[in-house]
């Protein structure tokens, strides 16, 4: 009798820990603010192994990328799919968005949201040399594009979401609010918070990639934050596509002025100089300063010769020949508040052969002021120069904003002009 008592006892202590432990579990949660590469990676890939240990509820993963390696995104897909624990892209805070790599892993997860006002797509693969964007034959191109088309199939697929509509991000650089996102299923849920999202998912199921139905109930649980180490954080800012193009810049300048034996370096254009001229993605070219000012893109560069005998005034060729792409804000400071200048926006189509190829919009501050763009269709070709001018008015702080946004392929500019009117 006293033995069975001992087992009844031992047992009951048995699955009050158990429970104990299931009740305790949460969700853990990293976010991602940067471009796809190795320590990106990494990080990923540490949390989902974090999360198994402790066998946490769910991953979830903030994110807000313009794109990265092809490479490295092949191996968090691998993670995602192969972890224990189920994944959660969220797209946000609002404004963000799951660019070129961002929205194969978006697809990769067990769940895909977006919070409003969020775009993912423009998924069509490019070859990079450092900062630069490689221009590659067209048996190439399709190569890179086939393998690309491959992989999103292969993951949209065992998801159940829209093969096909997540195939043309890739063939045709299509992007997705996050409307049009959830009308076409190529995510799940819509949510305006992290709370909002684990209500909406309370007591669904869904499909693992490994067939295995789960449900989750996570309102009320426990988020546990999960950030980089100090080794992560260096690397990942070491990593930046754009700061080997910053270092070579200086190196540049410093061997300029060791030449020269002038020892000034570049000054930064302000109100002062009654204006600015920025090369976009460039070095200085006098009179334009190098590039500065401006949030999220990448760079690419030439050294094709750009024909500039169509535009009066015409930006050095340097300025031609290097570019800011993707989406991406230039925010110019120093002007004098409440008066008015020209904004001339100079272009060169440098990689697409085609009109239709590359699509966007601009806003000045706030307005649209072009719609739909083709540099190529415009300028009458590739690597032909054309300028755009528009009046704009500088804030109460001075300031006058520039923003690019995609529609198809990326939004690109070359040099920013603003003078007083």
């Amino acid at each position: 009798m006293k033995s069975g008592s001992t087992s009844r006892i031992l047992l009951s202590l048995v699955a009050t820990l158990v429970l104990s432990s299931i009740s305790c579990a949460e969700v853990l949660k990293i976010v991602v603010n940067d471009t796809i590469q190795p320590i990106t990676e990494e990080y990923i890939a540490r949390a989902i192994d974090e999360a198994q240990r402790r066998n946490d509820q769910a991953v979830l993963i903030e994110i807000n990328t313009p794109g990265g390696l092809v490479e490295s995104t092949r191996h968090i897909i691998e993670k995602i799919t192969s972890s224990q624990v189920p994944v959660i892209l969220y797209v946000a805070p609002s404004g963000s968005r799951a660019g070129s790599a961002g929205i194969f892993i978006l697809e990769a997860a067990d769940v895909a949201a977006m919070a409003p006002g969020t775009n993912a797509g423009a998924a069509h693969p490019v070859l990079l040399f450092g900062p630069n964007q490689v221009k590659t034959d067209d048996e190439m191109k399709q190569k890179i594009e086939n393998d690309a088309a491959a992989l999103m199939r292969s993951v949209v697929s065992r998801r159940g979401r829209n093969v096909e509509l997540a195939e043309s991000a890739v063939r045709e650089s299509k992007s997705f609010t996050d409307q049009e996102a959830l009308a076409q299923h190529l995510i799940d849920y819509i949510a305006s918070s992290e709370e909002d999202l684990f209500r909406q998912l309370d007591g669904k199921s869904f499909k693992r990639f490994n067939g295995q139905e789960v449900t989750l109930k996570l309102s009320g649980q426990p988020i546990a934050p999960f950030g980089m180490t100090i080794k992560e954080q260096i690397l990942n800012y070491l990593m930046d596509p754009n700061l080997a193009f910053i270092l070579l810049a200086i190196g540049a300048l410093v061997v300029a002025a060791l030449v020269s034996g002038v020892g000034a370096a570049v000054p930064k254009a302000s109100a002062a100089t009654g204006g600015v001229d920025i090369s976009a993605g460039g070095p200085a070219a006098s009179p334009f300063v190098a590039d500065e000012d401006y949030s999220g893109g990448a760079t690419a560069a030439t050294t094709t010769a750009i024909n500039t005998s169509g535009v009066t005034n015409p930006a050095p060729q340097s300025v031609y020949q290097h570019n800011r792409y993707g989406n991406f804000t230039y925010t110019i400071p120093g002007l004098t508040a409440g008066s008015n200048y020209t904004v001339r926006l100079d272009f060169a189509e440098t990689y697409w052969t085609t009109a239709g190829s590359r699509t966007f919009n601009v806003l000045i501050n706030g307005t649209q002021v072009l719609t739909n763009f083709d540099i190529f269709a415009t300028a009458g070709g590739e690597y032909i120069a054309v300028a755009e001018s528009f009046t704009a008015t500088a804030s109460s702080a001075g300031a006058i904003t520039i923003q690019f946004v995609t529609v198809k392929d990326n939004a690109q500019v070359n040099g920013i002009e603003v003078t007083p009117a």
